[in-house]
C-alpha cells in the first residue's frame, strides 16, 4: 500500500508516525488507505451511543494533522458507529 504513495506523502507519514506519534504515544488516525486509483485516505473511526447525539468530531490535534494531510492530497474520513437500542448499530461516514 505505501509503495503506491508519492515521495511527498511518504515523507509526511514518516514524520507524522515516527516523530510526532512517538512524542504523543499514540496514532492519530486508525487507518491509512490507498485505493486502486491512487486516492489517499486517513480514517478515524469513532463511536457514540444513541441517535440524537452529534457525530463524533476530530480532536484539535487531529484537525491540525488533517489540514496538513489534505495539502498532501489525503481525504479525511470519519466513520461513526452509533450504538442504538436492542443491539442495533448504525454507521455514518463523513468526509472532513
Amino acid at each position: 500500500m505505501l509503495s503506491r504513495l508519492d515521495v511527498s506523502a511518504q515523507a509526511f507519514l514518516n514524520s507524522l508516525y515516527k516523530r510526532v506519534g512517538a512524542q504523543y504515544g499514540q496514532h492519530f488516525f486508525d487507518y491509512l488507505c490507498v485505493d486502486e486509483h491512487g486516492g489517499k485516505y486517513m480514517v478515524d473511526v469513532t463511536s457514540v451511543r444513541g441517535i440524537g447525539k452529534a457525530s463524533a468530531k476530530l480532536s484539535a490535534r487531529e484537525r491540525q494533522i488533517a489540514e496538513q494531510a489534505k495539502k498532501e492530497g489525503f481525504k479525511i474520513l470519519v466513520p461513526t458507529v452509533r450504538f442504538l437500542e436492542n443491539w442495533q448499530v448504525m454507521v455514518e461516514l463523513v468526509e472532513e
